[in-house]
C-alpha cells in the first residue's frame, strides 16, 4: 500500500519555473487541441483543481498529479498556479502519479508501461508489488511490459495513427523490428480492426513457421547428402588405389538425390544405385 502522506490542504500559488515534471513517470499523450481549449478555460475561469506537489527543496516543488492543467496553464501565460502540498517520498509520489494516470479514460499504454518499469527499477520493486501497491492484476503488469518492445518510432507511428493497446499487442509478437514495422503499416494501410489485425498477424506467423521448417528441413538433408556424398567418395578413392576402375555419377530430381557408383570386373559390371530423399 502507498503510504500515508500529510497535507494541510492549504492552497499556494507557486510559480511555474519552480514545479518540474517526475522524471520516473512521465506522459506524451497530449492532444494540442485539447490543450488549447484547457488554457482558455483556464483564462476565462481559472484553474478549478490545484495542482499536487510535493517541495522537493527550497525552491523547487516536483508534480504529483496535474501535467496537464500546468502545460495548459504556461500555455495562457500564468506565472503562477495553485497548488497543494504534500509530504511524501520519492518512491510514493511516483507511484502517486502514476496511479493518477491510470484512473485517466484513455491512458496512454506506453507511458504507462514506461512508468511501471521504471518504478520497479529504480525502487527495487517486484512486478507483484507493483501489482498488489497499485490494486491491478499481476498479469495486467506483464502484458503492458510486453509493449516495452517497440521502438520509438513505432510507438510514434502507432500514436499518431490511433491505434490501440490491443492492436500493439498483436503486432508485438512479431520479434523482429523491420518485419514489425512493416507489418503495423500495413494494419494502418488496410485500415485493420483488432480481428483482422489479429489474423493477419496469425497468418504470417504461421507462413513464418511453415517456411522456418522447410528451411530446417533443407538444411538437414543437404547436411546428410553432404555426409553422404563424402562417404561415398572416400570410398571411391579407396577403390581406386586398391586398382579398380570406378565410375561414379550423380542425378538430381525435385523427389530425390541419386548416385551411381559402377564397378569395372572382368567377369561383367555390377551396378550400385544410393538415393536418399
Amino acid at each position: 500500500m502507498l503510504s500515508a502522506i500529510r497535507t494541510d490542504k492549504k492552497i499556494i500559488q507557486i510559480p511555474v519555473v519552480r514545479i518540474r515534471q517526475n522524471s520516473i513517470c512521465t506522459r506524451h499523450d497530449y492532444s494540442p487541441s485539447e490543450l488549447r481549449s484547457l488554457a482558455q478555460s483556464i483564462s476565462n475561469l481559472g484553474i478549478l483543481t490545484p495542482l499536487l506537489v510535493r517541495k522537493v527543496s527550497s525552491s523547487e516543488y516536483e508534480l504529483i498529479d496535474g501535467e496537464r492543467r500546468l502545460r495548459a496553464g504556461v500555455m495562457c501565460g500564468r506565472k503562477k498556479l495553485p497548488c497543494i502540498v504534500e509530504n511524501c517520498t520519492d518512491k510514493d509520489a511516483a507511484l502517486r502519479t502514476l496511479a493518477s494516470n491510470l484512473t485517466r479514460t484513455e491512458p496512454d499504454f506506453f507511458d504507462i508501461a514506461d512508468s511501471m518499469n521504471n518504478i520497479a527499477n529504480e525502487y527495487d520493486m517486484t512486478f507483484s508489488e507493483l501489482s498488489r501497491t497499485l490494486g491491478i492484476k499481476h498479469s495486467e503488469i506483464l502484458t503492458s511490459q510486453r509493449l516495452l518492445r517497440f521502438t520509438d518510432e513505432e510507438r510514434e507511428l502507432i500514436r499518431e495513427f490511433g491505434l490501440t493497446k490491443e492492436h500493439a499487442l498483436a503486432a508485438v509478437r512479431i520479434e523482429n523490428p523491420s518485419e514489425r514495422r512493416m507489418t503495423l503499416s500495413e494494419i494502418i494501410e488496410g485500415g485493420m480492426n483488432v480481428l483482422q489485425s489479429e489474423a493477419f498477424i496469425d497468418e504470417l506467423l504461421t507462413r513464418k513457421k511453415r517456411l522456418h521448417r522447410l528451411h530446417q528441413k533443407s538444411t538437414l538433408v543437404l547436411k546428410t547428402t553432404r555426409i553422404l556424398e563424402n562417404t561415398i567418395n572416400k570410398a571411391v578413392d579407396t577403390m581406386r588405389e586398391s586398382g579398380l576402375t570406378v565410375v561414379t555419377e550423380q542425378k538430381e530430381t525435385e523427389g530425390y538425390i541419386e548416385y551411381s557408383v559402377r564397378i569395372e570386373k572382368s567377369t561383367g559390371k555390377v551396378t550400385e544405385v544410393i538415393r536418399t530423399a
